[in-house]
């Protein structure tokens, strides 16, 4: 409440940390309907309704900035919407901190004020000093709420500090789906033990957390550069597949705390519907976002075009690989291409070439993934430039 005006939201899609829409009203006025975009991290990075477009930025630890000169002068700035802001966290404007539910963050310092209540992995050193973010590593993983049930697991177990991204992937989906659920029942009327229990459908809440996980941690783990796999490079490439066959399954399968429910050719379509719906609205908040944040001057990768068809490495590229340095990052890179730049550049020859350049992380650095191009295909630069 502002003054004597009360405003209210409707998140739509989900919550405020998953909503791809939200609908505003300040006290007797009209509802005003936002497009939301956000960033892999879930903050929200653009505000859209009719052509006025609102942008926000943070840096790596979640202190707010300019989005045009990336300073920290807010002076020109619009308030958060709804006071959302990194992570879609609840922001405290007075007190310069995050409310992260669990425990408030301040982005100043990228530090908790209070500690963990534990200490996950005895031997690992980053865990000891417990009013550290997200393990140091705020690029790649988030902290919704600081106890997440396969997150504390992969902490927890020794040696299964690898599974952390997809752990926190699976997290996110089953919440996610868990409370649009509760929601939805509360809506319909339900109350109690029959909305957070028994009619909740667990075969989708459990086939989110694996098809999430797998998805999302597989995602987490090329941005970080690491190499895949045969299996991991193909969820990433089939990602929309392997979310619509989810769809299917969990369309065609009710298993709620009641147990196995009937499913007619109607109660299917219904539900293969309505997710139909929320996939085709995830992918166009996505879309939009990527072809809000371009460089000017370049292009980016769209699905009608690949930079890698019918190319090969030169010999010299070949040769290059083998080293173990900058040259050697993983192929399955190339996958992350669609995130790529492309422009257009002119040799000291004279001759122009195709460059793609993929931001991402390799051997610890922050940078770019750079691919040159002849005209006839042949690939003759390959390396990752650091910043």
């Amino acid at each position: 409440m502002v003054g004597t005006d009360t405003t209210q939201y409707i998140w739509i899609g989900g919550d405020a940390y998953t909503a791809v829409a939200v609908a505003k009203k300040v006290g007797t006025g009209s509802w005003t309907v936002y497009n939301i975009f956000r960033d892999h991290l879930g903050s929200i990075t653009h505000m859209k309704t009719g052509s006025t477009v609102t942008e926000y930025s943070f840096d790596a630890w979640g202190r707010r900035r300019n989005p045009t000169n990336w300073s920290y002068d807010l002076t020109s700035q619009p308030e958060l919407f709804a006071d959302r802001g990194f992570t879609s966290h609840e922001y405290l404007k007075y007190f310069n901190l995050y409310n992260m539910n669990g425990r408030m963050y301040d982005p100043l310092v990228g530090r908790f004020l209070n500690v963990d209540p534990y200490v996950q992995m005895p031997d690992y050193t980053q865990n000891f000093n417990r009013y550290s973010y997200c393990l140091n590593n705020p690029l790649i993983y988030t902290d919704p709420s600081g106890e997440f049930i396969f997150t504390l697991l992969a902490t927890v177990i020794p040696g299964a500090q690898f599974l952390l991204p997809f752990a926190i992937a699976a997290d996110i989906s089953w919440m996610t789906d868990y409370g649009m659920q509760v929601a939805m029942n509360h809506l319909n009327g339900m109350s109690g033990s029959e909305a957070w229990l028994k009619k909740i459908d667990w075969f989708d809440v459990g086939a989110s957390a694996v098809i999430g996980g797998a998805t999302g941690g597989f995602g987490a783990e090329l941005k970080a550069g690491k190499e895949l796999g045969k299996f991991g490079t193909w969820v990433v490439k089939n990602r929309k597949l392997i979310t619509l066959g989810e769809m299917a399954l969990t369309s065609g399968v009710d298993i709620t705390g009641e147990g196995f429910q009937k499913v007619d050719f109607k109660d299917f379509s219904t539900r293969m519907a309505i997710n139909g719906v929320t996939f085709g609205l995830n992918e166009l908040a996505s879309n939009y976002s990527k072809k809000l944040v371009k460089s000017p001057g370049t292009k980016a990768l769209g699905k009608e075009q690949s930079f890698f068809s019918e190319t090969k490495y030169s010999n010299k590229v070949l040769g290059q690989m083998k080293k173990g340095d900058f040259h050697a990052f993983p192929e399955s890179v190339t996958t992350f291409e669609k995130f790529g730049v492309l422009s257009t550049i002119k040799g000291g020859d004279g001759i122009f070439r195709q460059m793609l350049k993929i931001p991402g992380e390799y051997g610890g650095q922050k940078g770019f993934f750079e691919f040159i191009k002849e005209a006839d295909g042949i690939i003759n630069h390959r390396y990752f430039n650091p910043f």
